[in-house]
């Protein structure tokens, strides 16, 4: 007599397979830990955008500082000159 092979279990399949069972404390924390990383994630995203953006301009302004500060050199120059000359005309 041949003896049956020692039953296994199998896993059960369909719908009635029991399910993962998430409590609202663990949602919670699902949430939690979404909404930081959501948030550094967008963090890095928006200061790499300005960066970007804002570097041009500053190099801008940096110019233009330096424009502004030649003319009024300039300006002081020329309005001392002006002087020497009505000076001497006299």
């Amino acid at each position: 007599m041949v003896t049956p092979p020692m039953l296994q279990s199998t896993p059960v399949q369909g719908p009635y397979m029991p399910q993962p069972v998430l409590t609202d404390m663990d949602i919670h924390r699902i949430i939690k830990s979404l909404r930081i990383t959501l948030r550094e994630e967008i963090q890095g995203m928006v200061q790499a955008v300005v960066q970007e953006k804002v570097q041009p301009l500053r190099h801008e302004i940096t110019d233009l500082r330096q424009s502004v500060s030649f003319i009024s050199n300039k300006e002081a120059f020329l309005e001392h000159e002006i002087d020497n000359t009505n000076q001497y005309s006299r």
